[in-house]
């Protein structure tokens, strides 16, 4: 596991590693740029870690990116690989976005801002495992045209490695499959508003596409056909009185399997249910004390919420309808205190009274059977699936 704190003066990631069902420090790695570790991958195998610095100077060339590729021996993760595209343009960014296959064989990393020629902006870009030499080698930079600007602005690749999904900064979401050791483009799906994730599933037949208008959408393919399912909100904007409502899907997660998704809502302030399983209830009914501190000033009537986040876990009944299954988010009680304080009595931070966000913001990872949710006041937390 990889925890990332980046934005700060000197950005880290820490690497864990689990022994005896419990995470333990393996490295903490330290860098001065502020955009290290903003893109993280792991492989399935923890065998390797790849991390990206967007903004990194190549050869006197600002902003061109690379990608560092760390490989675990047994006891700590050490740099075993520097990826970095030499004909990256000054604030090309390689290294916007990265994923891994979960098989562990395929790297996808794209440099959504390059201008490697006249008219063309972005770059997405295949890596393999030479299982014979232990090492990643370039494969291919993946067809796209040049009036799709900002291509590689957010990716997906599926566990097998048969699938790619990549979007451009206009809701275009173009979907590459592998055709002779080749990725060659097989649809473009469009939705309304700019990508805000991308997830796909095992076998690359289903996957899910968020945008920042709060919308989440469940594609799956068939026999070559495209079919497309909203996702509709739990509950209304309108239940969290402030702007800009709780951020629904700002992230989505998609299981292996497809049957299940993960949709963070990052900006919820409700005390968690009594009984995380909503299936069948009304949201609404359910939610109805806000986590909040008193108001600062004695003059003021002001609250100020306490966002800590919830994952809203969806599953799939026997209908093929998307159903919301759990609501689930930290108890306060146990995350209250940041460095001997109570939240309530914190400093203000970018204008939020109490807030404090591990890493970038409230946000979560979904590994084979295992969830990890980062939350406020540095705090980490482990859900197991127990069907």
């Amino acid at each position: 596991m990889a925890v990332v704190n980046t934005g700060s003066k000197n950005s880290n990631v820490r690497m864990y590693t689990k022994s005896n069902s419990k995470w333990v420090l393996s490295n903490r790695i330290v860098s001065d740029s502020r955009t290290f570790g903003a893109g993280v991958a792991v492989s399935s195998n923890g065998k390797y870690v790849f991390i990206t610095d967007e903004y990194e100077d190549n050869n006197g060339v600002e902003n061109t990116g690379k990608v560092l590729v760390y490989k675990y021996n047994g006891k700590e993760f050490f740099v075993d690989q520097e990826l970095i595209r030499t004909d990256t343009r000054a604030n090309g960014n390689f290294g916007s976005s990265i994923s891994v296959s979960s098989n562990g064989k395929l790297l996808v990393v794209s440099a959504a801002q390059n201008t490697p020629s006249e008219g063309k902006k972005g770059g997405v870009y295949t890596y393999k495992l030479n299982e014979n030499l232990d090492m990643w080698q370039f494969a291919q930079e993946l067809d796209f045209n040049k009036d799709e600007p900002y291509f590689g602005y957010d990716l997906a690749v599926s566990g097998d490695g048969s699938t790619i999904i990549a979007s451009d900064i206009y809701g275009n979401v173009y979907i590459y499959g592998n055709d002779n050791d080749k990725f060659v483009r097989k649809a473009t799906l469009r939705i309304e508003a700019p990508v805000s994730s991308i997830s796909i599933n095992q076998n690359g037949t289903s996957f899910t596409v968020s945008d920042f208008n709060s919308q989440l959408f469940h594609y799956e393919t068939k026999n070559g056909a495209y079919s497309k399912t909203l996702i509709t909100k739990p509950i209304s904007d309108k239940v969290y009185d402030s702007y800009p409502g709780y951020k629904f899907a700002e992230k989505a997660q998609i299981s292996q399997s497809g049957d299940v998704i993960l949709v963070s809502a990052n900006s919820d302030f409700y005390a968690p249910p009594a009984d995380s399983i909503v299936s069948g209830k009304t949201l609404t009914n359910i939610l109805t004390k806000k986590e909040e501190c008193s108001p600062k000033y004695s003059w003021s009537n002001e609250t100020t919420k306490i966002k800590t986040g919830a994952i809203l876990v969806y599953k799939r009944n026997a209908s093929g309808d998307w159903i919301l299954h759990q609501y689930m988010k930290p108890d306060l009680s146990k995350i209250r205190s940041y460095k001997g304080k109570d939240i309530c009595d914190q400093d203000y931070l970018n204008g939020y009274k109490g807030e404090r966000f591990l890493d970038n913001g409230i946000s979560f990872s979904l590994s084979g059977s295992s969830l990890v949710q980062t939350t406020i006041n540095g705090n980490i937390f482990e859900y197991t699936n127990q069907q």
